[in-house]
């Protein structure tokens, strides 16, 4: 095929070029002004630390200027070559291969089968409930998930106690006492935290693509009397497989990014050998240790190699003839079938049972927490799990409120909390909707170098140290503003507004332009009140970030009097889980304290969550209509 001749431009057109540009400038001139706080965002907390890769060449330690001169401290690559002559490179390499490849082995499976299960439910009240209970982990936070696993999973501290319901489980089964948080043990606790706390949020990109398969192709596979395992095989199953095999390849293009928040709080002196992994590696060496230089050449070499994989992954998806992760909207697919076979009877006996048992399995936890939170303290240390208290009582919220005791911690928390999630997720939607807006207009120059950028941070960053660096910089160390601002956006959210904004009907902002309104009064009152679901679901994913969140405060904040909820109740179970630094003078907190801890960082969510649900299941689907 002949090559394209690039065209040359007189000086003449060059100027109609340029001129047309300016004026194009000016029309937008409120478009510009929309999108630039998310700009602004992106340069100070995206791009700059970026400059922070070059700590990577030097010996650079905590107290030591960011923006100083490039000679100053220049090691050359012997951070690298220690960090690969480090008798832990391999292991962490071990542990983090590990446990990525446990995730894409057993894990990665069960939101695909989950997925199919739920496409073949056709009461939909049955589906929507289902889908609901089997959610509701996603959207508790990692230190509640935390803290009811080391209730299942405790050891007694006497023999005439019992100890978790896990332990007490397999001890009954096999003879032999389990050691859940201590050695190999540590990376199937991961994986079950993975499984119970992300299988059923991760079917919604299946179902999404289990939606758009034509409902004619099952119509047509009746007629010629295929059963529903025949339209499950022949249907179903490759109407996913482009998605299946895209998620695939960009699971294992970051198959080096195991995450901290959950392994941080897992770990301790017994697993850390079994546990420490490359991101857990640079918080212990750079945060804590003040190896500035060091800690983010081990973060460079982890970014560097994943950016690879992805690429390849890309390069890969795209031989395989995948265009993306995003279909069109959700369509309820249902089949009428006048003639039902005894097999299709038998069918859905055993796909409503296991849903069933697995949205059981899902909230038997919360349930079992909320039920020993009005237990007394004899109670839970005699049985290893129940659901309705011998004797309830309040003794325990009434200890957490007094004000002699836990109040003023538990109240303060909260109010931080409430804070943070409030003030950050108006800033968020801000943020968000108005960068999106700015960027939803076609024609808009410089339109292409700002996504390109927006794109770029999606697959590569400065790292946890370069940030925090920068985050110091600015003076918001040990303030509220270090829990929001280097969160205003997120670039995954943002891009998906910004494809809702696309969707809108252009004669509407037609119509309001010949009318006299300004882009910025087209935006405010077009497209904000026809993207309410949207706003409604991104608001939900950003309140539940924020409240959820602890380890933003672990990385800023210093004075124990601005910790937020999660903070406290994360300090509270590790107090209790670290038996080695036991304190008579100090003891940990009762089983029932514990109990009614965890139910107040878990209550709020789970009672906004409901309402939302509608919203954020709709806003999910339309705003994924392009990619």
């Amino acid at each position: 095929m002949a090559k394209a001749e690039k065209v040359v431009l007189s000086p003449e057109e060059k100027a109609l070029t340029r001129q047309k540009k300016l004026t194009q400038i000016k029309k937008d001139k409120w478009m510009y002004l929309l999108l630039l706080p998310g700009f602004i965002y992106f340069i100070v907390f995206k791009i700059v630390p970026m400059w922070g890769v070059l700590l990577s060449f030097k010996n650079f330690a905590a107290g030591d200027l960011f923006f100083q001169e490039l000679t100053v401290g220049w090691v050359g690559f012997d951070n690298f070559i220690t960090f690969f002559q480090d008798e832990s490179f391999f292991q962490l390499l071990r542990n983090t291969l590990i446990i990525s490849g446990m995730n894409i082995i057993f894990f990665f499976p069960l939101p695909i089968v989950l997925a199919l299960l739920l496409n073949e439910i056709k009461v939909q009240w049955y589906k929507k409930v289902i889908q609901t209970l089997v959610y509701v982990p996603h959207f508790v936070s990692m230190v509640v998930i935390f803290s009811i696993t080391f209730v299942l999973v405790k050891e007694p501290s006497d023999p005439s106690q019992s100890g978790g319901a896990l332990y007490e489980i397999v001890k009954s089964l096999t003879g032999k006492e389990m050691h859940a948080l201590s050695g190999t043990a540590i990376y199937w606790v991961l994986l079950i935290q993975n499984v119970w706390k992300e299988t059923g949020w991760g079917t919604i990109i299946f179902l999404a693509a289990l939606a758009g398969v034509d409902v004619e192709q099952y119509e047509a596979a009746i007629v010629d009397g295929a059963n529903r395992f025949q339209q499950l095989i022949y249907i179903t199953i490759p109407a996913i497989l482009g998605t299946v095999v895209t998620m695939l390849i960009l699971r294992m293009g970051s198959v080096l990014d195991t995450g901290f928040e959950q392994i941080i709080l897992l770990q301790n002196t017994q697993n850390k050998v079994y546990s420490d992994t490359f991101d857990t590696y640079v918080y212990n060496i750079g945060r804590v240790g003040g190896n500035y230089g060091y800690s983010t050449a081990v973060g460079l070499f982890k970014s560097l190699i994943s950016i690879t994989c992805i690429q390849t992954a890309n390069r890969l998806a795209k031989k395989a003839g995948q265009e993306g992760l995003f279909y069109r909207k959700e369509e309820e697919i249902m089949i009428s079938i006048k003639r039902r076979s005894l097999g299709d009877f038998i069918a859905d006996i055993v796909i409503y049972s296991l849903l069933t048992l697995l949205a059981i399995l899902m909230v038997i936890p919360f349930v079992y927490v909320i039920a020993a939170s009005f237990a007394t303290e004899r109670e839970i240390l005699s049985k290893p799990i129940f659901f309705i208290p011998e004797e309830p009582t309040l003794e325990a919220y009434k200890t957490v409120f007094d004000p002699t005791d836990m109040g003023p911690t538990v109240i303060r928390s909260l109010v931080v909390s409430v804070g943070v999630t409030v003030i950050g997720t108006l800033i968020n939607l801000f943020f968000t909707t108005t960068m999106a807006y700015g960027l939803s207009r076609s024609n808009l120059v410089g339109k292409k170098p700002i996504l390109n950028m927006v794109l770029f941070t999606m697959v590569f960053g400065g790292g946890m140290i370069p940030t925090f660096l920068v985050v110091n910089g600015l003076g918001l160390y040990d303030t509220y503003g270090a829990l929001i601002l280097p969160g205003c956006i997120s670039a995954y959210n943002m891009l998906i507004v910004r494809n809702f904004f696309i969707e809108l009907p252009r004669e509407l902002e037609e119509a309001a332009s010949i009318d006299g309104c300004s882009d910025i009064g087209i935006f405010a009152k077009i497209a904000l009140p026809f993207s309410l679901p949207c706003i409604a679901t991104f608001g939900l994913f950003y309140a539940v970030g924020h409240w959820n969140n602890y380890f933003g405060a672990l990385l800023y904040l210093e004075d124990t009097q601005k910790f937020p909820f999660q903070l406290v109740l994360r300090n509270l179970v590790m107090q209790a889980a670290d038996e080695s630094n036991y304190d008579p003078l100090n003891p940990p907190p009762s089983e029932t304290l514990k109990m009614a801890v965890i139910v107040i960082g878990t209550v709020p969510i789970l009672c906004v969550y409901p309402f939302l649900q509608k919203h954020f299941a709709a806003g999910v689907m339309v705003g994924a209509v392009k990619g």
